[in-house]
């Protein structure tokens, strides 16, 4: 059976994913056909919750950050490009350069953590995992959007897609439970829809 966690090139954090992002800042528009719908509807999710302090990791150009309601959001993004535009889209919200496995915030600083397409990208998930599991207060949420690799015949595209997955910096072959230390959280399946079910939605609670 073939991994489906497998690992990206090795590197100091996620500096080879901050200057691909920083070159390919072109290719959003048409990542947005088919994410920007499953974003909504878990931003949907997450202004039902209780009004909190909220990070976002990975926030890319922010434009979304407008349906955000109720809560205080801090962005941060570990391209500097992403982040000027971020800023640029969205003045009024704390935006940061920073590595979202090595996040430099105290423990138990935020209720919500919101993941979107963030996790088969990053260079080592379950370090990122562990560090959205700190900065969590205790019963605070982890909020996830990630394609996974189905359980069906589709999983052999997955397969065929992995060398170019690769040049584009994320994981075609992808699943939440089997990162390390997922155990951790309590998870529960959130409605995600779009994309021939694809895409999967996730609350975990610390």
């Amino acid at each position: 059976m073939p991994r489906l966690l497998e690992s990206l090139p090795s590197d100091a954090g996620n500096q080879r994913v901050a200057r691909f992002y920083d070159r390919a800042g072109w290719l959003y528009p048409l990542v947005d056909c088919f994410c920007a719908a499953g974003r909504r509807r878990l931003i949907a999710q997450i202004n039902a919750a209780p009004a909190g302090q909220l990070l976002e990791v990975g926030v890319g150009p922010g434009r979304h950050l407008r349906h955000y309601r109720r809560h205080e959001i801090t962005a941060i993004d570990c391209s500097p490009r992403m982040v000027a535009r971020c800023h640029r889209h969205a003045p009024d919200t704390e935006v940061r350069l920073m590595d979202g496995e090595r996040l430099e915030f105290p423990a138990a600083s935020f209720d919500y953590v919101a993941l979107c397409h963030v996790l088969s990208v990053t260079t080592d998930p379950a370090r990122l995992l562990a560090e959205t599991h700190r900065v969590l207060r205790p019963g605070g949420t982890l909020f996830v959007l990630n394609h996974e690799t189905p359980f069906n015949a589709w999983r052999h595209v997955d397969a065929l897609l992995a060398p170019v997955a690769g040049w584009l910096r994320f994981r075609s072959r992808f699943r939440l439970m089997a990162i390390a230390g997922v155990e951790r959280f309590r998870v529960r399946p959130l409605e995600a829809g779009g994309l021939f079910g694809l895409m999967h939605a996730y609350s975990l609670e610390k």
